[in-house]
């Protein structure tokens, strides 16, 4: 494997395991059988690391995700194609979804904003809520609110289904989490 790939491994195992503040990067390059300046080498900082563990991740995801919002699909239908894709990754890639949620939850969500790899992903997503504003489709909202509505959503319900995974394949349940959310944003 990939030296700095090692690296962003063995701090996710890490970061899930003992949160973002509980692991240094001595920890880090230990557990990926590096030395500490191999390491600052990849990365100036915890936080860099930080930072490209999120990013990496949610542009690979995010990207995957909204290529396949084709124009003939519904404002409706792009958001649930968003939501099942949400769901169905998180059910098999945990570890990236809890380390995610960890980073949505504290002063790093700020940093990453700023990060151009997630301009492009955030352009389009806004983009599905203006359209939706448009056609009255969403509520009369500011769009990043709606954004943050839909997100806090996502992982409300990512946390429940990693605490109580036997919903992660119950298809009654995951659809009334989508119609739940849709509700929430739908005029």
């Amino acid at each position: 494997m990939e030296t700095r790939k090692k690296i962003l491994k063995a701090a996710l195992e890490l970061f899930i395991k003992h949160g973002l503040y509980g692991v240094s990067t001595s920890k880090i390059s230990k557990t990926a059988g590096v030395s500490t300046g191999i390491l600052f080498h990849y990365f100036n900082t915890k936080e860099n690391l930080i930072i490209e563990l999120y990013v990496s991740n949610k542009v690979e995801y995010m990207s995957g995700v909204l290529d396949q919002l084709t124009d003939d699909l519904s404002v409706e239908e792009k958001f649930n194609v968003i939501w099942e894709s949400r769901m169905k990754h998180c059910s098999k890639k945990a570890l990236i979804c809890k380390f995610c949620n960890q980073i949505e939850y504290s002063p790093f969500l700020e940093k990453v904003k700023t990060d151009e790899r997630l301009a492009n992903i955030h352009d389009r997503q806004y983009q599905i809520f203006r359209d939706g504003r448009e056609q009255n489709i969403i509520k009369d909202l500011p769009v990043d609110y709606l954004l943050r509505l839909f997100t806090s959503m996502e992982v409300s319900t990512i946390r429940y289904l990693n605490a109580h995974p036997e919903y992660h394949t119950d298809s009654d349940f995951l659809e009334s989490t989508w119609q739940t959310v849709w509700s929430a944003i739908k005029v």
